[in-house]
């Protein structure tokens, strides 16, 4: 029964995202392909690396790429910790950098065996290399709730979230992501998410939004 029930969450999250997707304009669709290499040092202490690259217009140009080695904090079991320096290159339209520093605390809550929420809270650093722009800092938080559920040997992981973005120094919300997808241990080292993501984004123009697919690897050594 609750299988069922976490099922039709997630089955209902996707029908509500469909929409988005029948209506895309053309060359609206992004791919965004992420890496991560994540090292044990010890059980509260970990480091990794993260690499990001993503696809643009319709995913045929090669847009940007992140780098971002993070430091974590597992203070216990409903607390995480993590300091990172995220470099941000973007190649099309108009070349850019920026360099980050970013801090973050994650709250984690087991509802039950099948299903953890979570709550991210994250300050991010900007500081762009073109000198005619300003330094700003941005608030980020997300809310994720993630089930694990067994079919005989098959494990898989249906997930929902959703990301809220500030700019404080402007005092106003200038980009939210929403997703819905499922993750599958592949190897006890391995695992791997894929879904779909609406990114609604604020520009010069006003509000634009994009269907985004995401795939998203992680290696445990």
């Amino acid at each position: 029964m609750k299988h069922r029930k976490i099922c039709s969450i997630g089955l209902l999250a996707m029908l509500l995202l469909v929409p988005a997707v029948l209506n895309a304009k053309n060359c609206d669709w992004q791919q965004w392909t992420e890496s991560r290499l994540v090292y044990k040092i010890n059980d509260d202490f970990d480091a990794s690396f993260r690499y990001e690259q993503r696809l643009e217009e319709d995913a045929s140009r090669f847009a940007v790429n992140i780098f971002e080695p993070i430091f974590t904090w597992h203070q216990s079991k409903n607390w995480d910790f993590n300091v990172t320096y995220r470099r941000f290159e973007r190649y099309e339209p108009v070349a850019s950098a920026n360099n980050e520093a970013t801090t973050a605390a994650t709250f984690k809550l087991p509802i039950s065996k099948e299903l953890d929420f979570s709550n991210r809270f994250r300050f991010q650093f900007v500081v762009p290399e073109d000198n005619g722009v300003d330094w700003y800092t941005l608030y980020r938080n997300k809310t994720e709730l993630r089930a694990k559920l067994k079919v005989e040997n098959f494990e898989f992981q249906p997930f929902i979230w959703d990301e809220l973005f500030v700019n404080i120094d402007e005092g106003l919300i200038d980009q939210n992501r929403a997703a819905v997808g499922v993750g599958f241990p592949i190897t006890e080292e391995l695992t791997a998410d894929f879904s779909f993501m609406r990114l609604d984004r604020k520009t010069a123009a006003g509000w634009e939004w994009h269907p985004v697919g995401l795939v998203s690897l992680k290696v445990v050594f």
